[in-house]
């Protein structure tokens, strides 16, 4: 039974806290936040591979908007919070 693209961006959608949550995690380990981005996109890929059904290829762009979003977000979260 193939899944309809509602289900899929709800998958997707759900994924990006996740994603920024993780990113914060990291960051709190290391010290060097230049590539805060760079780990964004990586959990992005590595979580639309593993739950969101498909080919590679749109997988990994999944994966990559994921992350950016998620990079985004909490971009701008941290903007407003601290002015």
């Amino acid at each position: 039974m193939e899944q309809s693209i509602i289900e899929l961006s709800g998958v997707a959608l759900a994924l990006v806290p996740v994603v920024v949550a993780l990113t914060s995690i990291i960051k709190a380990w290391v010290t060097d936040t230049r590539f805060a981005p760079v780990v964004s996109i990586v959990l992005g890929i590595a979580g639309a591979l593993l739950l969101i059904p498909g080919t590679l290829g749109a997988s990994i762009v999944t994966g990559i908007v994921i992350g950016i979003t998620a990079s985004g977000v909490y971009s701008g979260a941290k903007s407003i919070v601290v002015g």
